[in-house]
């Protein structure tokens, strides 16, 4: 046997004895024993042929009377009325239940089956009989083998005892063999047809098959046969409901209510069938006919409430649901669906009821209630408690699209994490690529984090999948109006509006095409629509809106007239009470229930709508510079709504330009009623750097950042003020964050090369300076001057001299940038253009000091007497308006230093320093003429004074030159090693500190420091001569040799390189090459004896005896004169 088992009226233990009872009662069906009730023998016999069910058959076993009462205990679990398959999947046998339960009892069975066995043995009329009694006895103690043994032998003798196919069909279905039962029960139908049991069980094993439809037919013959049985239409209208044939369903369920009214089950599916069609007024009167019979099924209740709340019926729906809740507190779904309709008017209650639901039942089938709730925390502004209730919803079920997206949304404008959010709308489009609005909530995050291209593409694909919806076209227009892409964007807004046109009504659409109409700056075409929808329907919202378009339009004086007739019509509610949320905002809701939650009445003189509407009065008046009726307007706005936040910050940029000293209590009061308030923070940071307060402007722009961190804005502003702070290197890495946020923003390109410059970083504050050129449309002169004097810092003039001339083409007027145009020509050796400029910077501004000192200098680098005179001349006008300047003094005791008058040259120099006593190029300039003029100690007092004052590396070696000079050599050497040390790439120093060591026949080393030097400088002309007569004193004739052709190389004026070189040829026996260099020096210098001296050995070694000898003489004449 199996549990749950009931096959059609009497079961698989009424073998023999009559089905005395079909439908006891609800519990189940009655079973019968074994044995037959009265045992007539005669009858039997006279029977036994004509009979083919055993059931039929009536006799009693006196002797037996012990076994039998054992047996008609023995009951298998009954059917009760209820859905489901009769054969139940576990399969239990009965000899495991007696075995273990009741020995006594399987002990009596066994002791019926020897009896049984004895009487086989005996033989007799009885005998396949009894044989088929010991098979039913053998199926219920689950020896299978020896029942199937005995039936089959009953079978193939009897083939018309229809009993021994019966359990012979149990064995099969037991064993799986289902295809075999169907056999038997079919050799069964073919022998009596009139058994319902028969296609009862039939039915069952074609519904275990999957067959439904060979089960929908064996359960419509069976009822054919009896027609009264309840249980037979409860499992047809199940396999009709399975099939999809819900009204063939409904009707059996009808009518096997009908035949068991104590059973509600037909009604209860009757009802659900209504509810999910639609039909809730039929459902509802289901649900309450069935709980006419049974008051307290929590489970109608929950149907019938959840019917009532979708035709409106809140409160009768409130009272099922609560009455389903007190019914059986353990059923999860009615709270879930009290809390759904609690959750506008009732939110707390609302949040209670949907933790009790997910506290019962946490699975997937209440996932809902986690949506829910976390939608509810969304609404409360609850963001960090709904977050786990969407991630739970995400985890039972990963294909709900709704959690995905709203836990994005909060992501995205709530906890600015973008890059979570972006994976959320990914998954939410994974789940359904076809969802618009999963696609649409992506383009807004990456917009928000400017990658417009993968906006763009969201955009695109929303629009494909729902291009009916006007506002993706608008969503795109918007991106691709940030992008630039100007025309693209009208379109879609054109196309948007065209969309509007055919699918709006009329007010809505005139709505509609004034915003598009404004979007496109079409503000003639906007006012006209919107005066027109307000004339036809005067409200305050329709002339705040063309008040609106009036400000965008700058006509600010009729946006204040509009605003003013709304404010009109809002007095009018002066005195109505204004119903307001929890939350402090306007709440037009109906209070549908109650339920202890009364909501707040505000009586004021003006609704809060009305202090918007001062507030755009108020912006309207600053525009138009109208800062007092501004200051009053905004007032208002305050008096009405005390928190009005953005009110406050607009106050206070309006005292900031009124010269107020309260700008920023106005501000902390935004940002008190709104700590989110990015603006305010901007704001008061640019407030506090204005100040000098540089600490509290970088708080405020780390809380901005705390905001937005991907604000360009205020990275700008915090580099900025890192940069007033001198600390360069973060102001760089500030500067870069918001180049990486926005690689087209030139200010922070511009920003971060000035702080690259002041780092001494110049080749990537050029490459900056570059690209803010690259970006903006026309030339930035500030940028032009900044990349100008970078290069001439540099001493790249020519590039220097193409910045200035772009930047003077752009300010033909600035005297400044002629002067310095004019110094990069000077350094440029580009004279008569320096001297050009600097005479159009004088003539551009009166007693110009500094460009009169500049073509001074230009003169005095036209090594001429004639520009001795007028740099001589510009000096002195210089030091006409300026009696003061020291440079003027410096340059005029320079030039006059270098034609010789030391003494006047001395006097000026004086003069600078009388004027200023630590003026270290005056006493520098001194120094060198007491030298000339052999006042060493004068000089060394002058160069001394200046190392105190300056201790430069110039200002070193020239005390070192000095002190040898003074014939000090030891102190000279120490000022040359401090001028190493002080600038390790000074070349003099090294070239000084040789030549010391060359007079001090210290050849090694001072080849060394020759080296150094050329390293450093290797233009110095006289660093690599002198390299090469220490190597020719060290013998390194080759490359001494090099180091000559070099240096002439660098100066072929040199007379003394020629010389030299002819010296070195002469040592190495090369007499017609030395030849050559004492010619060439003596074609450069004719009056030296000493080359005439050299050249006549020279012709001598070549047997050029009469040559020799005439040099030899104008040598001798030459050293006599």
């Amino acid at each position: 046997s199996f549990q749950g088992t009931c096959i059609g009226s009497s079961g698989i233990n009424a073998e023999y004895g009559e089905v005395k009872e079909s439908l006891i009662n609800k519990r189940g069906l009655q079973r019968s024993t074994s044995n037959p009730c009265i045992h007539e023998e005669h009858e039997l016999r006279k029977r036994a042929g004509s009979y083919n069910d055993l059931s039929a058959i009536k006799s009693d076993w006196d002797s037996r009377d012990a076994a039998v009462t054992a047996l008609r205990k023995c009951y298998l679990p009954v059917f009760a009325h209820k859905l489901g398959s009769i054969l139940s999947k576990d399969i239990v046998m009965l000899h495991q239940i007696i075995k273990k339960e009741q020995p006594e009892l399987y002990s009596d069975v066994l002791n019926e089956v020897h009896r049984l066995t004895g009487e086989i043995q005996k033989g007799g009329d009885y005998l396949y009989y009894n044989k088929a009694r010991r098979g039913a006895l053998y199926v219920k103690l689950g020896m299978f083998k020896d029942a199937r043994a005995d039936l089959d032998c009953v079978v193939e003798a009897r083939p018309g005892l229809a009993d021994a196919y019966w359990h012979r069909h149990l064995i099969h279905v037991i064993q799986g063999d289902m295809n075999t039962a169907l056999n038997d029960l079919t050799n069964i139908i073919r022998h009596c047809q009139n058994q319902p049991r028969v296609y009862l069980a039939r039915a069952e094993i074609y519904q275990k098959q999957g067959d439904i439809t060979g089960a929908i037919l064996n359960y419509s013959q069976a009822l054919k046969r009896d027609k009264d049985n309840a249980e037979t239409y409860y499992k047809r209208a199940a396999l009709f409901e399975e099939k999809g044939d819900i009204l063939l369903a409904l009707e059996d369920y009808t009518i096997a209510n009908r035949l068991c009214p104590s059973n509600t089950i037909a009604i209860l599916k009757k009802g659900k069938y209504n509810f999910e069609r639609g039909a809730y007024s039929v459902a509802v009167s289901d649900f309450t006919a069935m709980l006419e019979q049974e008051p307290y099924n929590s489970i109608a209740r929950t149907y019938r409430g959840r019917a009532n709340a979708k035709m409106g019926k809140y409160t009768v729906a409130l009272e099922d649901l609560s009455c389903a809740i007190h019914l059986d507190p353990g059923l999860y779904l009615p709270f879930y669906h009290r809390a759904v309709l609690l959750r506008a008017e009732n939110s707390k209650r609302a949040l209670q009821d949907f933790s009790v639901s997910i506290l019962l039942n946490c699975t997937v089938e209440n996932v809902n209630s986690f949506l829910h709730r976390g939608i509810l925390y969304t609404e409360l502004n609850r963001y960090e408690e709904a977050v786990p209730d969407f991630e739970s919803v995400i985890e039972l079920d990963w294909n709900n699209t709704e959690a995905h997206i709203n836990l994005g949304l909060i992501c995205m404008l709530h906890l600015k994490a973008y890059k979570r959010a972006i994976r959320c709308f990914t998954a939410a489009i994974e789940v359904d690529p076809t969802n618009d609005r999963s696609h649409v909530c992506r383009g807004d995050a990456y917009r928000i984090i400017n990658n417009f291209e993968k906006a763009l593409i969201d955009y695109t694909r929303a629009i494909h999948i729902r291009p009916d919806v006007a506002r993706y076209y608008l969503y795109r227009g918007k991106l691709l109006l940030e992008m630039g892409q100007l025309d693209l964007a009208s379109k879609h807004i054109r196309f948007a509006s065209v969309l509007n046109t055919n699918s709006q009504g009329s007010g809505s659409f005139a709505l509609q095409k004034a915003v598009v109409q404004s979007f496109l700056h079409n503000y003639d075409d906007a006012i006209f629509v919107l005066d027109r929808a307000a004339g036809l329907d005067p409200s305050p919202s329709q002339y705040i809106l063309l008040g609106k378009t009036y400000l965008k339009a700058k006509r600010y004086s009729e946006a204040v007239d509009n605003f003013e007739k709304a404010l009109m019509y809002l007095r009018r509610c002066r005195s109505t009470a204004i119903p307001i949320s929890g939350s402090g905002e306007m709440d037009y809701k109906s209070d549908l229930y109650n339920l202890g939650k009364n909501p707040k009445v505000l009586r004021q003189e003006m609704p809060k709508s009305a202090a918007e509407v001062y507030f755009l009065i108020g912006k309207c008046h600053v525009e138009s510079g109208n800062y007092t009726s501004a200051l009053e307007a905004l007032n208002s706005a305050i008096r009405i709504h005390p928190a009005y936040a953005e009110a406050y910050f607009q106050r206070g940029l309006v005292r900031i330009w009124v010269k107020s000293q309260r700008p920023l209590l106005d501000f902390n009061r935004a940002l008190a009623y709104n700590p989110d308030y990015f603006q305010a923070y901007l704001t008061r940071a640019a407030y506090f750097g204005m100040r000098g307060r540089y600490s509290k402007a970088m708080f405020n722009c780390n809380e901005a950042l705390r905001i937005q961190p991907n604000s360009v804005r205020a990275y700008l502003y915090r580099g900025a003020l890192k940069y007033e702070i001198k600390n360069y290197e973060l102001g760089v890495e500030d500067l870069s964050s918001a180049i990486k946020l926005d690689p087209l923003c030139s200010i922070a390109y511009y920003n971060r090369a000035v702080c690259y410059q002041h780092l001494k970083k110049q080749k990537r504050a050029l490459n900056d300076y570059g690209i803010v050129l690259l970006l903006e449309k026309e030339l930035n002169q500030r940028v032009l001057l900044n990349r100008g004097l970078l290069y001439y810092q540099s001493e790249d003039f020519n590039n220097a001299l193409v910045d200035f001339k772009l930047a003077v083409k752009d300010s033909p007027d600035n005297a400044l940038l002629y002067h310095t145009l004019g110094l990069c020509y000077h350094r440029n050796n580009e004279l008569k253009k320096a001297l050009e400029s600097l005479t159009k910077a004088m003539s551009l501004k009166e007693h110009f000091t500094q460009a009169y000192i500049s073509r001074g200098n230009v003169y005095v680098s036209l090594n001429s007497s004639e520009g001795y005179k007028k740099s001589k001349r510009d000096y002195c006008r210089a030091l006409h308006y300026d009696p003061t300047n020291l440079t003027a003094h410096t340059n005029l005791g320079i030039a006059l230093q270098s034609y010789g008058k030391m003494n006047e040259a001395w006097k000026q120099f004086t003069a600078a320093i009388h004027i200023d006593e630590k003026c270290c190029s005056a006493l520098e300039a001194r120094s060198i003429v007491n030298l000339q003029m052999g006042h060493l100690f004068g000089a060394f007092c002058d160069i001394n004074t200046a190392v105190n004052l300056n201790p430069t590396s110039t200002m070193l070696t020239n005390r070192g030159v000095i002190q040898q000079y003074m014939k000090d050599p030891t102190n000279a050497m120490s000022d040359f090693q401090q001028a190493i040390a002080a600038d390790p790439k000074y070349s003099l120093a090294y070239f000084n500190a040789a030549n010391l060591y060359f007079n001090m026949r210290i050849f090694e080393k001072a080849l060394r420091y020759y080296d150094l030097a050329v390293i450093h400088s290797k233009d110095d002309e006289g660093a690599v001569l002198n390299r090469a007569i220490a190597k020719v004193l060290l013998k390194d004739y080759e490359g001494a040799l090099v180091d000559f052709d070099a240096a002439i190389k660098l100066n072929p004026f040199a007379a003394h390189s020629y010389f030299n070189r002819g010296n070195l040829h002469l040592t190495m026996g090369q007499n017609a090459l030395a030849e050559e260099d004492y010619r060439k020096a003596l074609s450069l210098q004719p009056n030296d004896s000493s080359s005439y001296s050299q050249l006549a050995v020279a012709l001598g070694r070549q047997f050029k005896k009469v040559e020799a000898l005439d040099n030899y003489k104008l040598a001798i004449k030459l050293n006599e004169r």
